[in-house]
């Protein structure tokens, strides 16, 4: 360190002068080299004291600035007063120079009221969750500036600082009294840090430890916060710091309220590409255009085109950071463009920053040199590469291509991403590397890098969720392999070593993605075999023969499962015949509550896996032995326990499915499976000779699979209307059915109705105990209207904190609820439980309602409303009109509303998950059967 040199020159000068004194002393006198010595003496010792207190000083020093060093790494800024708290700090710097003209504007909210509460009345941590843009962090600066208090806030960067333990940033004097400060970690954009993050999980606990400092933290909803969930799952339990009552959900905003904003801001309506979301007023989609049109170069357009690129196959850190070596990459070997380094760091990247489109993040040691580009993400789905923005070494697109990409491209296809993977090779690099190296040092460097070729392997595993994440551990793990073995062995080449070891975690990322675009593009191959005319046929002819069998085998069986038709005619190609085998439930009038939850299940059998003797071992008769679709489906995940279809018995001509117990992982190993087994195999040929030959039935038994156990519920409400007459009012109803995600690996983006899912003991209680259908039904309601994953509640906490959602529910004069059906999907034959609800009060709808639906539905909500929150597993939640202008809809009418949702398919069948539209349709009657009796 600077501070060591003075501090042993000026010790080794004393010493030396002392030595000086001493000799001229003994040269003069002799007799008064006694008390010269004394005096030299007492110097010495001074000076090795100095020198000690010296050493002592320069270790402080050294650490000081080691801890201050590591601090600078770890944080973007420490304990930082409210009233220096910028927006840049928060939003980042990108976000706020797109978002310029709404700097000194802000419209306040019904979450900012929440909010502001929750920091004055206690010092619980709170999570902000809602879309892109929404204003979640813009929410943050504005409370935290406003608050009367005094505040203090410390902001993790977001690149991984890479180091085992953290420190707590020094606390100033005046933040240490918890009771009159607000001392705040800033957690923004919660997905980035928990899935890039190395021992992020280490990080909050460090600060959750400390009482007087609260954590805030945002995340965007949907398939972000899931794969948050999942990053955290196995390190911290996300409700223990974030509590449900803690969750803040930020809205969109009606286009009423978007136009006065856009009026107060002085922004033209016409120039807004409005989205339901605040920010969308203020990013300047045209204006950006317009720049890239007229002010970019043919090499910036290359560039821009090769951000896009990397964003499409996910080569980005966090949210918007995408390190520029990538980039160049995919500018040189797609393009061909070669660019000198000055090019890049002086000319290109810098005038794009000085047009507002990107950011540049220097290297801290060396300046003008830069590392990392940030870019706004709806730039890149909005602005680059949309078909008015041509790139000039382009050919010319037909006009039809030209339609085909009027829509948004939000993923690259198979053979784009190969593309992209291959840009990114390392192998015939290396082989040059290690020959370089050992004519030039001498050095075989092969038997150097066995472990980084070990990791070459290990790639293959990566989870496709956060493999990034995982990738970087392994990486970590080599870190005293490169700097004790690979850099002496190296020498002048280190450098080019590194370049490719990080092309090659970019390689690992794209592969992630791949291998998850490859099952897609089966399955969807597969799935277009079932959207076919033959397909579809064949496939109900093969199942009525199964079908047949089980009856044969159980007489019981014979009066009660049937196939699902939709009219008498089975129509051409078996259209009006959905796939689906049921038991009908309606003629029970059975009220569905926590009374008569397990009225149709019959004994559980915790040790029931669904395996069967062959030969001397218990194995599954389907299964995926190499997890090939597995892995694709669920990563590495050993999953949750679920309950799986053991047998049907009746019991007085009552149908009961009795059950076993599982892993998740299981479920998807055999019963998911089937559907691939189905298409590839002539409708799972293998699989049903199997059984056959055991004499065993899927419709009977759950031998040789592991079939999971659906609940599922249609939601019906009731919105109450005023008539043109004055004083007269009636009621309508709707149903509602939602739009599976892309992130869902089963059905992906087709229609269902919800709450549903697998039946399983989520809870922290005896399994037994939960082995209750309503108790399932009711997590499921919370989970999926309004987000909830309480998964580590005990039964008794979920009722207790959630009493009042689930009262306003439960049967009663205002509510019907009742069993409808037992289903049978019949491509893989799992089972499913169904139920209607039937909601009558039209304050349900008032109290719950989405702005979105607000608006959809034409109502007007209830004073602070506690609003649906949509899960992961849903795109948008929509409503079929069943009574409309109080008239009730005949089902031909309701039915075709369900086809209209999906023009392309010729057979409802196609439409949804099969217990999904076995729920509707019977939901659909029991509804018709209750309004016939309240004479409407």
């Amino acid at each position: 360190m600077k501070w060591k040199k003075p501090v042993l020159f000026i010790s080794l000068t004393i010493i030396l002068a002392v030595i000086v004194v001493l000799l001229t002393a003994y040269k003069a006198s002799p007799e008064g080299l006694m008390i010269t010595w004394q005096i030299i003496l007492i110097g010495v010792s001074i000076a090795l004291g100095g020198a000690l207190i010296g050493a002592c000083i320069d270790r402080i020093i050294d650490m000081w600035l080691e801890r201050k060093k590591e601090l600078e790494k770890t944080y973007e800024f420490c304990w930082k007063p409210k009233r220096k708290l910028t927006q840049e700090d928060v939003l980042g710097h990108t976000r706020v120079i797109a978002g310029k003209e709404s700097k000194n504007i802000y419209k306040e909210r019904e979450v900012d009221g929440k909010l502001m509460e929750i920091l004055k009345e206690n010092k619980e941590n709170v999570l902000i969750l809602g879309p892109s843009l929404s204003g979640k962090s813009r929410l943050v600066h504005h409370t935290l500036t406003e608050i009367d208090k005094r505040v203090f806030v410390t902001k993790p960067s977001k690149k991984d600082p890479d180091l085992e333990e953290f420190r707590m940033p020094f606390f100033p004097i005046h933040t240490l009294n918890g009771k009159i400060t607000e001392n705040i970690l800033l957690v923004d954009d919660l997905f980035t840090y928990s899935t890039n993050y190395y021992n992020f999980d280490k990080l909050l606990e460090k600060f959750q430890k400390r009482k007087d400092i609260r954590i805030i933290a945002t995340c965007r909803t949907g398939v972000q916060f899931e794969k948050t969930k999942k990053a955290l799952k196995n390190k911290i339990k996300l409700d223990k710091y974030f509590p449900a009552h803690n969750r803040l959900n930020v809205e969109e905003i009606s286009e009423e309220e978007a136009r006065e904003i856009t009026s107060e801001a002085g922004i033209e309506w016409d120039k807004v590409e409005f989205d339901g979301t605040i920010g969308s007023i203020f990013l300047a989609f045209d204006e950006m255009r317009d720049k890239i049109r007229e002010d970019c170069r043919i090499e910036e357009h290359i560039i821009l085109k090769s951000i896009k690129g990397a964003y499409l196959a996910g080569l980005r850190l966090g949210e918007n950071m995408f390190p520029i070596e990538w980039v160049k990459n995919i500018v040189e070997k797609k393009f061909e463009l070669i660019l000198r380094q000055y090019e890049w760091d002086h000319q290109k990247l810098v005038h794009l920053e000085e047009l507002e489109l990107i950011r540049l993040e220097e290297e801290k040691e060396i300046k003008s040199v830069y590392r990392y580009l940030f870019i706004e993400e709806k730039y890149l789905k909005k602005v680059i590469g949309k078909k008015d923005i041509p790139l000039e070494r382009e050919e010319p697109k037909e006009k039809e291509e030209e339609d085909e990409e009027e829509e948004e491209k939000e993923k690259f296809s198979v053979s784009e991403l190969e593309e992209y993977y291959n840009y990114f090779d390392v192998r015939e690099d290396l082989e040059e590397l290690q020959k370089r190296v050992q004519s030039k040092n001498g050095v075989d460097l092969g038997k150097h890098i066995k472990s980084f070729q070990e990791l070459l392997k290990k790639k293959e595993s990566i989870d496709v969720e956060i493999g990034w994440k995982k990738y970087n551990e392994e990486i970590r793990k080599l870190k005293p392999i490169l700097s004790d073995e690979i850099r002496p062995a190296l020498r002048g080449d280190y450098k080019e070593f590194l370049k490719l070891l990080d092309r090659f975690r970019a390689r690992a990322l794209i592969e992630s993605r791949l291998k998850l675009a490859r099952y897609f593009a089966r399955y969807k191959k597969l799935l277009a075999i079932f959207l076919s005319h033959e397909g579809y046929a064949e496939l109900i002819n093969h199942r009525k023969k199964i079908l047949e069998e089980a009856k044969n085998m159980d007489k019981k069986i014979n009066e009660k499962l049937h196939l699902l038709r939709i009219s008498t005619d089975s129509g051409p190609y078996n259209q009006n015949i959905m796939p689906i085998a049921y038991i009908d439930l309606n003629p029970m009038n059975k009220v569905f509550n926590s009374e008569t939850g397990c009225d149709f299940l019959g004994d559980f059998h915790e040790d029931f896996t669904g395996k069967v003797k062959v030969g001397q071992t218990q194995k599954y008769l389907v299964e995926d032995k190499d997890e090939e679709i597995t892995k694709l489906i669920y990563g590495d995940n050993v999953g949750r326990d679920v309950y799986i279809f053991k047998n049907l018995s009746f019991e007085n001509d009552v149908p009961k499915i009795s059950a076993g117990m599982v892993k998740f992982r299981y479920v998807v190993k055999t019963t998911e499976v089937l559907f691939f087994k189905t298409f590839e195999e002539k409708y799972a040929g293998s699989f049903i000779n199997a059984m056959q030959e055991r004499n065993l039935n899927p419709f009977l038994t759950g031998l040789g699979r592991a079939s999971a156990i659906a609940v599922d519920t249609v939601v019906i409400f009731a919105i109450e209307r005023e008539e043109h007459k004055e004083g007269e009012k009636h009621k309508d109803y709707y149903a509602f059915v939602n739009k599976r995600s892309v992130g869902v690996r089963t059905y992906p983006e087709f229609y269902h109705v919800f709450p549903s899912s697998h039946f399983g003991p989520d809870l922290d209680d005896d399994n037994k105990e939960q082995f209750d259908c309503y108790l399932n039904f009711e997590r499921e309601y919370l989970e999926e209207f309004f987000n909830y994953d309480g998964f580590d509640d005990s039964i008794s906490c979920l009722r207790e904190e959630h009493a009042e959602r689930l009262d306003e529910i439960k049967h009663s004069e205002n509510v019907d609820h009742f069993y409808t059906g037992i289903f049978f999907d019949i491509i893989n034959f799992h089972p499913a439980i169904c139920t209607v609800l039937i909601i009558h009060d039209p304050n349900w709808i008032l109290n719950h309602a989405t702005k979105k639906l607000e608006r959809k539905l034409k109502i007007t909500v209830n004073e602070d409303p506690d609003r649906f929150a949509l899960n992961f597993e849903s795109k948008d939640h929509l409503t079929i009109p069943l009574i409309k202008d109080g008239q009730k809809r005949s089902k031909e009418a309701i039915l075709q509303s369900l086809k209209e949702l999906n023009d392309k398919i010729f057979s409802l069948g196609q439409l949804m998950p099969p217990d999904g539209f076995g729920t509707f349709n019977l939901g659909l009657e029991k509804f018709y059967e209750i309004m016939n009796d309240r004479e409407v």
